[in-house]
């Protein structure tokens, strides 16, 4: 289906030039949907200008547009288009902006319509295929997983999480810990042949390996479990996101490892 698209850009001095993007919004004319997206400041993409003022400004707009009823939605939507005035009065509001502050202002621009399968999709699509390259951020893809000891079908315990990118076949791992802070109590000697195994696994990642690395993983004791798909500058990043992932996957079961290993 064909998705109407803009983009919310902020300037942050309006005596100057630069803005950037920020935002996504998409609109289903037919069954009156739009959905939204703010680029988050802590991406890496974000400029330092990016904040949380920008962000609380932005989601007043959007969530303002958000909650029209569906007719109310098309009448707007037939208006939005370039110098559409979502700000006229500053990023700060008038009553904030002091003699020589920096007021910014925030505009929206139309796009084509895109072909998409939803406005969520079409959403994706820009961020990707505009706002992100017009940051000059050009992330690749990633997936990852993690090793986890597997002493049972029922129980497995993350030890590493890894990215791949299948583009270079290059595989990139981080420990969690040694032990891992997912372990539950193990006798000595289970953990140091835990550590041995993962000794030999990051060795052969580190010569480039994927597939030895991969292959040599005892499958009666580990196991590879997928998290997510990423895309990131560097594999280093998508580790990050990766790892973030696999804490919020987990977060409800530290109080209980930590239960465990205090008893």
């Amino acid at each position: 289906m064909l998705i109407n698209t803009y983009t919310f850009h902020y300037q942050p001095d309006i005596d100057d030039a630069y803005e950037f993007p920020v935002a996504v919004m998409a609109f289903d004319s037919k069954a009156g949907k739009m959905v939204g997206t703010v680029l988050d400041p802590d991406h890496p993409a974000a400029p330092w200008q990016h904040d949380e003022v920008v962000i609380e400004h932005l989601e007043d707009i959007i969530d303002g547009i958000f909650r029209q009823s569906a007719e109310k939605r098309m009448q707007t939507a037939s208006l939005l288009r370039d110098g559409y005035p979502v700000n006229p009065y500053g990023v700060h509001g008038v009553g904030e902006i002091g003699e020589g502050d920096m007021v910014g202002a925030i505009t929206l621009k139309a796009h084509p319509p895109i072909l998409a399968e939803s406005p969520q999709n079409a959403v994706d699509l820009m961020m990707d295929g505009f706002v992100l390259p017009l940051l000059e951020y050009y992330p690749e893809s990633f997936e990852s997983f993690t090793v986890d000891y597997w002493p049972n079908e029922e129980e497995h315990y993350p030890l590493v999480v890894c990215v791949y990118n299948e583009e270079n076949g290059r595989l990139t791992g981080r420990s969690l810990g040694d032990p891992s802070p997912l372990l539950p109590p193990l006798p000595r000697q289970q953990r140091r042949q835990i550590a041995r195994e993962m000794d030999k696994f990051f060795r052969k990642i580190q010569r480039g390996d994927a597939k030895a690395a991969l292959d040599g993983l005892d499958r009666t004791r580990f196991g590879v479990f997928k998290l997510d798909n990423h895309r990131a500058m560097t594999p280093d990043d998508a580790l990050d996101w990766a790892v973030e992932t696999l804490w919020d996957l987990y977060a409800d079961k530290f109080d209980e490892f930590d239960e465990e290993k205090a008893s």
